[in-house]
């Protein structure tokens, strides 16, 4: 979840910054933007890298645990069974508070940008032409939906606290929480083939 949906949502606010850059200067160089997605990318390596780092449960270890929840969970033969020994760990707590808060500040940063890529694209009349106007318009709707996917992950950490604050115990819901993240990763990019008008064609 950290690699998917987390630096998704991080890369959706440097998306938008770009194209604000963009419309107010000019297309960054290749080498600009490398360095960029890079830096972008650092903080979740890191935090990742991190929690590589943490105390495991074995298979049998955290087979038993889950055993002790509920006889909802059931498991195969050959089954990878494992989580981390101790939620409280440096690590893991940082990883959880990278899953879980950097929603809130990228949305403030995609709401600031995109209403000030609107003020600019309607100030903008004279020196841009309809095309170019037209383009960025549409890039920006695309954007916007794009944004708005992850909204369905606020869902998926309310049912990950739910199950650590020990409210819940359900196959069901532990599943809902990737779920509902892993489906704003895999849309997102039939968004950009919609709204991108190169790729439609």
């Amino acid at each position: 979840m950290i690699h998917g949906v987390v630096h998704y949502s991080v890369m959706l606010a440097v998306c938008f910054c770009y194209r604000l850059y963009v419309i107010l200067y000019h297309t960054a160089c290749l080498r600009t933007t490398i360095l960029i997605a890079l830096a972008s990318y650092l903080p979740t390596f890191t935090v990742f890298t991190w929690y590589t780092q943490s105390t495991f449960y074995d298979p049998a270890t955290a087979k038993k645990h889950l055993a002790q929840l509920g006889p909802s969970y059931v498991f195969d033969q050959g089954e990878l069974v494992t989580g981390v020994a101790n939620v409280l760990e440096p690590s893991v707590l940082g990883a959880i508070i990278w899953g879980c808060g950097v929603g809130a500040p990228v949305y403030v940063i995609i709401i600031e940008v995109s209403r000030r890529i609107s003020r600019k694209l309607t100030k903008n009349l004279v020196h841009m032409s309809e095309r170019t106007r037209n383009s960025h318009k549409e890039i920006m709707k695309g954007l916007l939906l794009q944004a708005c996917l992850p909204a369905l992950y606020t869902f998926s950490c309310g049912t990950y606290v739910a199950g650590q604050l020990n409210l819940v115990h359900s196959v069901a819901i532990e599943y809902i929480t990737h779920t509902a993240g892993d489906f704003c990763v895999s849309i997102s990019p039939f968004l950009t083939l919609y709204f991108v008008k190169p790729y439609r064609r």
